[in-house]
């Protein structure tokens, strides 16, 4: 994954990528796009500032796998500010459902 660059435009090929990865890597179980981003798919696009990912933890516990999550994307060029994440800047929620 490229390193954090600003960028005019939303990395959603990357944010896509990094969640099937997170699947693959068995620290979540599925995920789905969620907010402004996935409603574009039904409206007329406009500017959003982040994307809202809402995923199934693998770990069942307390903190649902979140410190090993966060360590997997770090790894591959994310940053961590406070509870967000950002990759080249765009800022990413990770939410997880309600039971």
């Amino acid at each position: 994954m490229a390193e954090n660059e600003p960028s005019s435009s939303i990395p959603l090929a990357e944010v896509l990528r990094s969640a099937n990865d997170l699947v693959v890597a068995k620290l979540i179980e599925d995920w789905a796009l969620g907010g402004a981003l996935a409603a574009i798919y039904y409206l007329e696009p406009f500017t959003t500032y982040d994307a809202d990912i809402f995923f199934i933890p693998a770990d069942k516990g307390l903190t649902a796998g979140i410190p090993g999550i966060y360590q997997h994307l770090q790894a591959q060029g994310w940053q961590v500010e406070g509870e967000h994440l950002l990759v080249r800047e765009f800022l990413c929620n990770s939410l997880l459902p309600a039971d």
